[in-house]
């Protein structure tokens, strides 16, 4: 599981991110005679767009963070099963329709969860 991890999350960024500076390079500023003057290598090229890359990539990162993260995360929760569970058990005994059976049930369930939340 951690090759995955190492492998989707940073060698494949790298690896994208270099791939992505040789072909904008070699697409942009190779073939235009003008851009070629004012970026005349690889290396230039690189450090400018990494001063302007880092900086970009932290501001969409914040705003993901503060608006779609928070939405994803809230439809998570109404997609999970367990939740779902919770709420027909709490539904039902309002309406009393729940047996003593599924109340001790979700008890211990919760019970569960919550000890295994306390041991990490």
């Amino acid at each position: 599981m951690e090759e995955r991890f190492g492998h989707a999350y940073y060698l494949m960024f790298a690896l994208t991110l270099v791939n992505f500076i040789l072909i904008s390079y070699r697409y942009f500023i190779e073939q235009d005679p003008k851009l070629q003057e004012i970026i005349p290598n690889l290396s230039i090229f690189t450090i400018i767009l990494v001063i302007f890359y880092i900086p970009t990539s932290i501001i969409i990162g914040y705003w993901h963070r503060k608006t779609q993260l928070s939405t994803e995360n809230t439809i998570k929760r109404l997609e999970d099963p367990l939740l779902a569970h919770i709420c027909r058990i709490i539904l039902d005994t309002r309406i009393g329709n729940v047996s003593k059976k599924e109340i001790n049930e979700l008890k211990e369930l919760l019970l569960k969860i919550d000890d295994e939340k306390n041991e990490e």
